[in-house]
């Protein structure tokens, strides 16, 4: 009897229960009279064996307990926990939820009615949670189990449809259509006997779209779909795909000549075979041949990484191409590189596992006799197919006049893009007659001789090109000559009317135009061109008005830049250059700037680069150096690394062009930046002091105050402090001179960081409320997050965490506003730091546990420090072996990392735990290491932590 009281006090955990009820649960209807002396000898056997557990009050009593006491509790946490996650996150969650079901509810005791709804709504709950664990592992993906474990389910409560549904997906996901549809079949059969109903709407849908092949069934919210939308008129290339099928999974190589259709084949093909790669589909025109340059497989390889959520990234290509290779390891994703310029830019992003299919002019020989790659030679289509593709396009034209459709498809070489072209300008009639149309390619003002002739097809597309832009209108012939200026791969419709220099709906009515007549793609909201139009439309344009489109363009993305930042970073308002206002794109917030730069980051790079390649010494305006110096702070708080080494690449060379030593040397500064931001620190450091050097040759006090700041800064990284608080007052007092308000705040922030990690704490204190103050005074709301942060950390070492609490509570919330999401992992990790010292030991682990799934998965620069965090927090619960197997695994990650300032810390705490341990010669060795680097790094406040936490043996 003792034992079902204690259940049923489990099952009411933390509620207060009148002793009346107690009495009644354990003997309904008809209690004997000793009933309430058994209860209170019941009560003080259960006090015995769990002191502290039962409080009494004058309603009653209650069983007070935590999650990590009461497996029920647990259960009902790791529940909450994942309703707040998502795929392999969520289904790790789920899945210790239900380790804590070690039978069924108060197994072996009988259940009392009192309790008996709880204990069905616990077994309820455990049914559910279970298809959520399953829900949560399809997601996720790569579960080789959970079809065999669906079935089971399946066979345990088949009148449970969602587990019916989960296997559906889960078989189909794995190329298993057949034995989805037959699993539907049975659940009618059983559904019919046992109810006589049918299965529900949900159920049948699912079956539907099964049913049809439904490639979106196939993908996850979280699995990266890169595939672009591509045309209903793919006619013949039947062997081309039969070819693609049987080398893929695999590598494959689509090649021929420009506009043969290989793009229109690859993504054909590609979206027919989603379904087969369950893991993903990324895709990225590598502009190989086209307008600027062909884009770097480091670029590539970081965009390709973002799409799975990898955003602490290396710098490296090697590096970057190991990451993606493991990345994607055992995955079944398909890669489309699109327009490759040749072997060098491939061989980079093949992961090694999946399918890659690769479309190139060039024949990529090397990627065929050393990689195993299957090539397919895509030539012009067959004089049958060409005519197809045109009656597909244009219905009737074949049969209004047959031997001009025979003469037609032979000018255009057969060649699909041509085709395409010329069906639309028959479908508007603006090209008269089929017979017109003809006698008008066979003109030799055209250039067409060639053509008739056999000979460079590129030339008879020109002339093709040629005839729809005459047909055009003379707004959406104008647009098609400019738009060939622009570099980037896409644009959207502010920026098209910012190059054409005409209002958005004029500039709308004219890329519709275009678009009908195929010469502008549209995806989305974004327009592009065929590089082979592109290139014709640069030849139709003057070179003077192509610089000016160029101008407008630069001009539109500073202005519409200078607005996104000044809503994203509005203390830094005074800092960045300022550009006149004019018609540049309005925001409703926050978020909508955040989403702008996210889509044109590419578009700034290239032109950017552009500009910077039209630059000369008599250049009036340093558009390139403008546009990075005004965007720098976000590529750096988002971590756009690749990108941002591009762009200030450009803006340091527009700057040498000038002749302009100031605007190289902030150009130079955001290099360094972005290099402390890859991980190369040596290579940081030496940028500062180029970048210092040109600011003092300039003459150009506010540029030597910045890079002042960042030298200090590197020279701190690197194990010199002195020479880094040199550098920091230094600046201080330039920037005071200046009255730069908010460089001074970034500064004593800096100071204090110094102060803080030599042992001054309370100085430190002082810095940091002072950079605090001035944070807000100007608005900053990024100095802000920072100062908050590390203000946290002061208050920690001085023993006063609830105060810490709080200001790490405001950094994350702000971190939040901002959209930061480094910044949001960092600042929960310190938050648990702060609850491990308020004994709140739960909820520390939680955030430790979020928090090192992420940095695991992305090998954030941090995980050292959160993996000596749990060590802390272990040893706090009395786990000690585990905190020694943490202290050790985060000091190996430390000196990979070669951060010597926190091999200290995690020593001096590894030390800690040893001692705790009783292995005290580990604890001196570890002390005699942290003294000895300690005061080679000037660590002053490890060194006397490790003085006075025990005597190093004499040497």
């Amino acid at each position: 009897m003792c034992r079902q009281l204690l259940g049923v006090l489990a099952l009411r955990a933390n509620t207060t229960l009148a002793t009346d009820w107690l009495v009644d649960a354990l003997w309904p209807g008809s209690p004997p009279r000793s009933a309430e002396s058994n209860l209170r000898s019941y009560l003080a056997d259960i006090r015995r064996v769990l002191p502290g557990w039962l409080t009494s009050g004058p309603n009653g009593l209650v069983l007070r307990a935590a999650p990590d006491q009461l497996d029920v509790l647990a259960f009902c946490r790791e529940i909450d926990l994942a309703r707040g996650l998502s795929g392999a996150a969520a289904a790790a969650s789920y899945g210790r939820a239900l380790a804590y079901w070690r039978g069924p509810v108060l197994d072996g005791l009988p259940i009392p009615e009192a309790v008996r709804i709880e204990a069905q709504v616990l077994e309820d709950r455990r049914l559910d949670v279970t298809e959520d664990w399953c829900a949560a592992r399809l997601e996720a993906g790569h579960d080789p189990d959970l079809i065999n474990e669906l079935q089971a389910l399946v066979e345990r409560a088949p009148l449970r449809e969602r587990r019916w549904q989960l296997l559906m997906l889960a078989q189909y996901r794995s190329g298993r259509q057949a034995d989805a549809l037959a699993g539907f079949r049975r659940l009618q059969g059983i559904l019919d006997d046992e109810l006589g109903v049918e299965p529900s709407p949900q159920t049948i849908e699912l079956h539907r779209r099964i049913q049809r092949g439904d490639p979106e069934l196939a993908s996850r919210s979280t699995v990266p779909r890169q595939l672009p939308s591509t045309g209903p008129h793919l006619v013949g290339r039947k062997s081309a795909l039969d070819g693609l099928s049987d080398a893929l999974p695999g590598v494959a190589v689509v090649s021929g000549m420009a506009g043969v259709g290989k793009t229109a084949l690859a993504i054909h093909w590609a979206r027919a075979a989603a379904a087969e790669y369950p893991d993903g589909c990324l895709y990225v025109d590598l502009r190989g041949y086209g307008p600027g340059q062909p884009v770097e497989p480091a670029e590539v390889l970081a965009g390709f990484l973002r799409a799975f959520g990898v955003t602490d990234q290396p710098t490296e290509v090697t590096e970057l191409a190991a990451r993606y290779r493991t990345e994607l390891g055992g995955r079944r994703v398909l890669v489309v590189l699109d327009n490759a310029r040749d072997v060098s830019q491939v061989r980079p992003l093949l992961p090694g596992t999946g399918g890659v299919l690769v479309t190139s002019r060039d024949a990529l020989a090397g990627l065929v006799a050393r990689d195993g790659a299957k090539r397919i030679d895509l030539d012009v289509l067959t004089r049958d197919d060409s005519l197809r593709l045109l009656q597909s396009m244009a219905a009737g034209v074949v049969e209004q006049d047959p031997a001009a459709a025979d003469e037609l498809v032979r000018l255009c070489g057969r060649l699909p893009l041509a085709l395409c072209i010329v069906a639309e300008l028959v479908v508007a009639r603006s090209a008269g007659s089929l017979r017109g149309l003809v006698t008008g390619l066979t003109d030799e003002h055209l250039r067409l001789d060639r053509l008739t002739a056999g000979g460079d097809q590129a030339t008879g597309v020109r002339s093709v090109f040629s005839w729809s832009v005459k047909s055009l209108p003379d707004g959406p012939a104008k647009a098609f000559g400019l738009l060939g200026a622009h570099p980037a791969r896409d644009l959207a419709l502010p920026a098209v009317a910012a190059l054409l220099d005409a209002d958005p709906f004029e500039t709308a009515d004219w890329l519709d135009a275009l678009h009908r007549a195929h010469l502008v793609t549209v995806d989305g909201d974004r327009y592009g061109m065929h590089d082979l139009l592109r290139a014709y439309a640069r030849d139709l344009t003057a070179p003077e008005l192509q610089s000016a489109a160029i101008a407008r363009l630069t001009s539109h993305y500073l202005r519409t830049a200078s607005t996104a930042m000044d809503l994203l970073y509005p203390g830094e308002f005074d800092a960045r250059p300022r550009v006149a206002a004019g018609l540049e794109t309005r925001f409703s917030g926050i978020a909508e700037a955040d989403d702008w730069f996210a889509a044109e980051i590419p578009a700034l790079v290239a032109v950017a680069g552009l500009a910077a390649e039209l630059t000369g010494p008599d250049t009036e305006t340093d558009s390139a150096g403008l546009l990075a110096d005004m965007v720098w702070r976000h590529m750096f708080v988002k971590g756009f690394g690749a990108e941002a080494m591009a762009l200030h690449g450009s803006a340091r060379r527009a700057a040498q062009a000038r002749h302009d030593p100031a605007a190289e040397a902030t150009a130079v500064k955001h290099l360094a930046s972005t290099n402390y931001l890859n991980g190369d620190n040596q290579q940081a450091r030496q940028l500062c002091e180029e970048a210092l050097g040109l600011c003092r040759l300039a003459g150009d006090r506010i540029g030597e105050g910045g890079n002042l700041v960042n030298l200090g800064l590197m020279c701190w990284i690197l194990g010199d402090p002195r020479a880094a608080l040199e550098y920091q007052v230094a600046a201080l007092a330039i920037q005071r001179e200046l009255g730069n308000r908010l460089a001074e705040g970034h500064i004593l922030l800096n100071i204090g960081l110094l102060d803080f990690v030599q042992g001054r704490t309370r100085k430190a204190r002082s810095m940091y409320e002072a950079a605090l103050v001035i944070n807000r005074e100007v608005g900053d709301p990024y100095g802000e997050y920072l100062t908050l942060d590390s203000l946290g950390s002061v208050l920690l070492r001085l023993g006063r965490s609830q105060e810490a609490l709080d200001r790490h509570q405001a950094s994350v919330a702000i971190c939040h506003t901002l959209g930061s999401e480094p910044g949001q992992l960092s600042g929960r990790r310190a938050l648990a730091v702060a609850l491990t010292s308020l004994g709140r030991y739960d909820e520390a682990a939680d955030h430790l546990r979020v928090v090192l799934e992420v940095m695991a998965a992305t090998g954030h620069r941090e995980l050292a420090r959160a993996l000596n965090d749990l060590a802390n927090l272990d040893r706090a619960r009395g786990d000690l072996l585990a905190a020694s197997t943490h202290h050790d695994e985060a000091v190996a990650l430390a000196r990979q990392d070669s951060d010597r300032y926190l091999e200290v810390e995690i020593l001096n705490d590894s030390a800690l735990t040893l001692d705790a341990r009783g292995n005290h010669e580990r604890a001196m060795v570890c002390r005699a290491t942290v003294q000895e680097l300690a005061a080679e790094i000037g660590a002053y406040y490890e060194l006397v932590r490790a003085t006075r936490q025990g005597v190093v043996p004499a040497q």
